[in-house]
This record gives C-alpha cells, structure tokens and sequence, in this order.
C-alpha cells in the first residue's frame, strides 16, 4: 500500500511540474509577442517622427531658397514660417509623447517590482 501512495504522489508531482513547465513555456511565448508587437509600434512611430523631421528641413530649405530670389514676398515667406512652426510643432508634440510612454512604462515596472519585492502585511 506504501509503495502506491508513493507512485500516486510521484504522478501528481510530475503533473504539477509538467504544468508549471508548459506555463512558463506558455507565458514566454506571450512575453515575446508581446516585445515583438511593442518594437514594431516603436518603429512605426519613429518612423513618424522621422518624417516629420524631414518636412520641417525641407520647410526651412523653401524658406532659405525663396528668400534668395527678389520677387519673394514677405507674406509668402510668412505662410512657408508658419508651415515649419506648424511642422515642428508636430514632432515637439509626438516627442513628447514617447516621453511621457516611457515614464509611463518606467512607471508600471517600477510598481509591479516594487509590489513583488514587498511582502504582504496582512496581519488581520
């Protein structure tokens, strides 16, 4: 009788192992997907930002070239001003933004490993 308690507690310990190993597993697949779907937004977005960059160079080229030729006027300069203020005022706010996501993010790591590190006080 011993030994079949003993074979019965062995299964269960290797069931129990065998579950705890396909949840790791499990959970690190999700991690992955997880990291793969944040790299490809954060590519994306500075992607974004990059194009925005490159619209206020060019914003600021026009200004530069029109100014240079004698039958530019000032209202006409004015709206190409506007148009790089308006340009770069895109990237400010989507670099703001990434900013305030990575605060963020800081912020929900910091938490969860400040609440694992902690132990529970519940003395009630």
């Amino acid at each position: 009788m011993g030994e079949f308690v003993v074979a019965v507690v062995s299964v269960v310990i290797a069931a129990g192992s065998l579950s705890i190993a396909m949840l790791q597993y499990l959970l690190a697949r999700q991690k992955s997907a997880n990291e793969k779907e944040r790299l490809t937004n954060l590519a994306e977005r500075l992607r974004t930002a990059e194009t925005a960059a490159n619209a206020g160079v060019e914003a600021a080229n026009l200004i530069v070239q029109r100014t240079k030729e004698p039958d530019a006027t000032l209202a006409e300069v004015q709206n190409l001003a506007r148009l790089t203020r308006g340009t770069l005022a895109l990237l400010r706010d989507q670099l703001a933004a990434e900013e305030r996501q990575i605060v963020s993010q800081q912020d929900v790591r910091q938490h969860y490993s400040s609440a694992a590190a902690a132990p529970d006080s519940d003395d009630s």
